[in-house]
């Protein structure tokens, strides 16, 4: 069996900079990009969306990008600058949610899409004692920019 690499030159795990709001129907967030590949801001958008679900729920379970439905991606080979990303809850289930996501960058190099974000139970996989922890780090530390 040959061995794919893929390199998706992320330099790290975390896109998003700043929480700049959040409310029960949504979060405000910023990301900075540097010259990152295009698909760096469906991430950014669906991590935006994620930490939302996560406090929403209390950190008590894991969220992750179900689907994406009718994204619209401008047409730039990179990103680069501060976006803007607005996720809007629409609809929610016991374990779905679905969010209306808007990344507005500068020279209008603007994302629009409806992003459904799964939830499951921490398991052995998912170790609530060691994800927990982090997200609940990650969301205070993003929340003092």
């Amino acid at each position: 069996m040959e061995i794919v690499k893929i390199n998706s030159r992320i330099q790290h795990f975390k896109i998003v900079s700043k929480i700049l709001e959040s409310y029960p129907g949504g979060i405000d967030a910023e990301a900075v990009f540097h010259s990152d590949p295009l698909y760096t801001g469906l991430e950014a958008m669906a991590q935006t969306a994620a930490l939302h679900v996560r406090h929403s729920l209390g950190f008590e379970r894991h969220a992750f990008l179900l689907s994406v439905h009718n994204c619209q991606m401008p047409p730039i080979g990179a990103l680069t600058g501060v976006f803007r990303v607005t996720a809007g809850l629409r609809n929610r289930s016991s374990e779905a949610f679905l969010y209306h996501v808007v990344a507005s960058g500068p020279h209008v190099a603007d994302f629009d899409s409806e992003l459904l974000i799964g939830t499951r139970a921490y398991d052995d996989g998912f170790k609530k004692e060691v994800l927990a922890a982090l997200y609940q780090k990650m969301w205070a530390r993003l929340r003092e920019g």
